[in-house]
Order: structure tokens, then sequence, then C-alpha cells
């Protein structure tokens, strides 16, 4: 009982420390200028995107965070950016969908180095922007924690769970992505000291019948074995195509048969 009641006494102390989130007042896009280029001087809207994080997260290195951006078949979003302005590395991830999958909504894992604010921005189809942040404690680093994977681990296995069949023809319905991989950030100490390469899996696409329906650029604050969940609204039977590629060059796919179920 009492280690339990050191660790609710502990998420309490942290819950009640002031957060290191952006400046009171101030959206977390305007305080950083790593998509200066990208917004072009725009303001973003606020309701066309939201995100959900953990308020509290013990451990940095794989924190889970949730996307949605709506429905994609009347116009919707076309690019989505991720940011976290406490890490080293400000950029997270950027996502580039069709309409093909039915909805613009994501759950991943990422890394964070210390409390901060996440903020997302969203471009629609009809070259307005959207914005939404949320602030998150973090109690332990993730970008500097060891893992306990070896570091000259190969890219493992992909592992992609999917509806079988789908709902109904232009319905969507989730797609559930993860590859094995280390995502070394370049940041931490290996056994003998010195710091671990940089090693992150850079692309990630799926395509559709030979059609790209999402394109993923990942930074080095995804987390390791890099998990993506992903909607997919298929208008027939076909085949789903997942791609990943490393810096080093290293490739897997994996491949699976989308039925879609026959109306009554």
């Amino acid at each position: 009982m009492l280690p339990r009641i050191r660790h609710w006494c502990f998420l309490l102390v942290f819950m009640l420390l002031p957060a290191l989130t952006a400046t009171a007042g101030t959206p977390a896009w305007q305080q950083t200028d790593v998509a200066a280029d990208w917004l072009e001087g725009a303001k973003p809207e606020t309701d066309g995107v939201h995100i959900e994080l953990p308020l509290v997260s013990e451990e940095g290195m794989s924190v889970p965070l949730e996307i949605r951006g709506g429905a994609l078949n009347d116009g919707g979003l076309r690019e989505i950016r991720v940011y976290a302005l406490g890490n080293p590395e400000p950029e997270v991830m950027r996502l580039r969908m069709n309409p093909a999958l039915g909805r613009a909504d994501f759950s991943t894992r990422i890394r964070l180095d210390e409390s901060q604010t996440v903020f997302v921005l969203a471009r629609g189809v009809d070259g307005r922007f959207f914005a939404a942040e949320q602030a998150v404690r973090v109690a332990n680093s993730g970008c500097l924690a060891r893992s306990d994977e070896p570091i000259d681990a190969p890219m493992g296995a992909p592992r992609v769970a999917l509806p079988d069949p789908f709902p109904a023809s232009g319905e969507p319905g989730e797609v559930r992505a993860l590859i094995l991989h280390p995502m070394e950030t370049g940041l931490r100490e290996g056994p003998d000291g010195a710091l671990v390469p940089r090693r992150i899996i850079e692309e990630f696409s799926a395509d559709l019948d030979g059609e790209t329906v999402l394109s993923v650029r990942f930074h080095a604050a995804v987390s390791a074995n890099p998990y993506l969940a992903f909607q997919l609204a298929p208008q027939a039977d076909g085949g789903l195509r997942l791609h990943w590629r490393d810096e080093t060059g290293e490739e897997r796919e994996a491949y699976r048969e989308v039925k879609v179920g026959k109306e009554d």
C-alpha cells in the first residue's frame, strides 16, 4: 500500500508544479519560427483540428497523442504538422493525406523532453490553416532515457491490423501499423558513455491500389517502434501497401488485402 500512496503523492505534487508551457495568452504557433515559411503570414483558425494528450506523463519516452481533423470527402484537411516546443528538435511529424482516408484522424506515440506545449498546424484543401495546442507535464525526459533495445538492432517486422471487412463502400475503418525500430535520437548515451548515433525512420506511406493515400515524415520525437493508427475509406476490394524507410536506407513493406462489406 505504501508504494501506491507514494505514487499518488508524487503525481499530486507534480501536477501542482508550474508547467513549462507556451507563454500565457500567446498561441504556441506564434512562439516559434519553425512553421513561419509554411504559414506565409496566415493566422490559423482554432476550430478545424483537435489534439488530445494526457495531462501528466511520468515517462516522456512514449506519450500517446490523438489528432482529430474530421471528414475528408468534402474537402477537409490536406496536411497536418505536429510540434513540441520544449524538444531539442521541435518538429515531430508531418502527415499528408487524400480523401481516400475518409477522415483526418490519427493516433501515435511521441517523445517529450520536458513539460511543454504540444501543438498542431493543419492546412485545408481550400488553403485555410488551423491550429490546436495542449500543455502536458512530463516527469522523465523522453529524449535522453536509455533503451533496452540493442544499439544496432535492425528494423523489425511490421505489425498491421485492419477491419475484415471494412464496414461498407466509402465508410472509414481504422488501420493500425507498428514497426520495430529503435528510433535513436542521437542524444542519449550508450553503455560506453558515448552518444549513440542518430537513426530514425524518416518516411512512412500507405498506398491503396497503387495510389498514395497517406505519406508521413517522422522526426526524432516519434517514439521507438513507431505506431500510427489512421482511417481508411476504400470504395471497393483492393490492396493496401505500407512502406517504411529509415535514414540508413533500410526499408520494410507490408501488404494486406482490403475487403469491403456488402450493403444489405
